[in-house]
């Protein structure tokens, strides 16, 4: 890679996923990547009114006090849908896989299953996708 840092929000409202996907970048990234953390779309409209980041990691399911929503697609739907982030590519980062079909229709570049990518396994998937994205 370049010496470029690449920047990456998450988007999840799971503290404990923040934390091992912030730590995981910080392991194995090489100092190569910024990691941003959102524990909703809130938060993260913050974080993209001040800066732009490279990629963009997107939980589907957001709970609430009414029980879990999928609330994900929306946010995905509201991304892509804006012409200041549109071309911000988003990887779905799910454990519900039956959601993956809909995702790619949506506008996700790729989608990572939770659960089933081991941290170092996870920095190695996005070191691929930025080297397939400055080939396209």
């Amino acid at each position: 890679m370049d010496n470029k840092k690449y920047k990456i929000l998450l988007i999840d409202d799971d503290a404990m996923t923040r934390i091992l996907f912030r730590d995981s970048f910080l392991i194995y990234g090489k100092n190569e990547f910024e990691v941003y953390t959102a524990s909703n779309f809130e938060e993260a409209e913050q974080y993209l009114k001040e800066s732009k980041p490279d990629l963009i990691f997107l939980d589907l399911i957001f709970k609430d006090e009414h029980g879990e929503k999928p609330k994900g697609l929306e946010i995905l739907k509201t991304l892509k849908s804006n012409p200041e982030y549109k071309d911000i590519n988003v990887i779905v980062y799910s454990g519900y896989e039956e959601l993956e079909k809909e995702a790619m229709q949506y506008g996700a570049k790729k989608f990572i299953t939770k659960g089933f990518v081991l941290p170092k396994e996870l920095v190695n998937s996005v070191r691929s996708l930025i080297a397939e994205l400055k080939n396209e």
